[in-house]
């Protein structure tokens, strides 16, 4: 079972990599993320999962260990094949998982390319009890005050979770909201 890569960027398709690695070149199945800040010839790192089916052997690569542990969660999913799951990390975080899980939400994993209500309410469920988050932290409650301030505003909730990365997680939140609302308005 291959596990981990690491080696050369050989090739960059539309959704794969080509990981040339001591002279063998391995197919990976990898986000958009992933794809837009790689170079051919780059030295590149992946936790990898490999899927193997009666007709295919598949692997789908990971630079961040939570992706990674969340992808292997949603594969459990009855109905998630590790390519729906490769979709919901592309749309939505390990933390954003987590929250519409413990938010009772499943409207918000809806909005992955794929995924319909009956699918998304499924990984709500059996998600709760695996995640083992139990508790919202204080500091992810804030960032929903913001999201949910901006969201108010007009602003789409993936754009407002892309700016919070860039603001001072010690702010207050009033604090986060104006400074979020000038980096958007930029």
């Amino acid at each position: 079972m291959i596990s981990y890569l690491q080696g050369k960027v050989k090739r960059i398709g539309e959704r794969t990599l080509t990981v040339l690695v001591g002279g063998v070149g391995y197919e990976v199945y990898v986000t958009n993320d992933i794809l837009t800040k790689t170079n051919i010839g780059s030295e590149i790192e992946l936790f990898v999962y490999t899927a193997i089916r009666e007709d295919a052997m598949d692997l789908f690569g990971f630079q961040d260990e939570s992706k990674y542990y969340f992808f292997k969660l949603l594969i459990t999913i009855s109905g998630i094949g590790p390519k729906s799951a490769l979709n919901i990390l592309e749309t939505a975080g390990p933390d954003d998982i987590r929250q519409a899980v413990l938010n009772d939400d499943p409207g918000f994993l809806q909005k992955v390319n794929g995924i319909g209500k009956k699918t998304a309410e499924r990984i709500v469920v059996e998600l709760k009890s695996k995640i083992g988050a139990g508790i919202i932290s204080s500091e992810r409650g804030a960032s929903n005050e913001v999201i949910e301030a901006l969201e108010s505003l007009g602003y789409r909730a993936s754009e407002i979770r892309q700016a919070l990365k860039n603001v001072d997680a010690d702010l207050s939140t009033e604090q986060k909201v104006s400074q979020i609302l000038k980096l958007l308005g930029k």
